[in-house]
This record gives structure tokens, C-alpha cells and sequence, in this order.
């Protein structure tokens, strides 16, 4: 159930893994899609053309297949139950 239904040591192990875990999922992804924003802004200069979303496409994929990963595995797996 939701976070806010827990108690005690549920929801400080809740709270505790979402800071720790979430931010670092959220820092990752992040990470891995600004590499493909730099490639598109590279390419744009490097060809003085107009910038190509389609050269950074395969990281911004990765960062959304990453982060649907965790959370089809924090919605099956992760539980926090009294």
C-alpha cells in the first residue's frame, strides 16, 4: 500500500530506502540521458545543422528502460510490511 499507511519501523524503512535508493535511480537516469543531450549538442555542432533528437534517442531510451525496470521491481518485489 501507500507510504503514508505504514507505521513505525515500516515507514522509517520506507522513507529510508525511497531517500537512498530513488535519488540514486533518479541521479543515474538523469546521468544516462544528459550523455545523449550531449551527443545531439555535439553533433549540432560539429554539423552546423539543427539538432538531431535521434542521436540522442538511444540513451534517453536506455535512462527510461532503467528506470521502468526499478519501478516494475519496487512494485512486485519490495515490500515494507509491519
Amino acid at each position: 500500500g501507500p507510504i503514508q499507511e505504514l507505521k513505525g519501523d515500516a515507514y522509517a524503512a520506507a522513507v529510508s530506502f525511497r531517500w537512498r535508493y530513488c535519488t540514486l535511480l533518479h541521479v543515474g537516469c538523469s546521468l544516462i540521458a544528459s550523455v545523449g543531450m550531449w551527443k545531439i549538442w555535439r553533433r549540432q555542432l560539429q554539423d552546423e545543422s539543427p539538432a538531431q533528437l535521434s542521436v540522442g534517442y538511444p540513451w534517453m531510451v536506455a535512462a527510461v528502460v532503467c528506470h521502468g525496470a526499478y519501478n516494475l521491481a519496487a512494485s512486485t518485489l519490495i515490500t515494507f510490511d509491519e
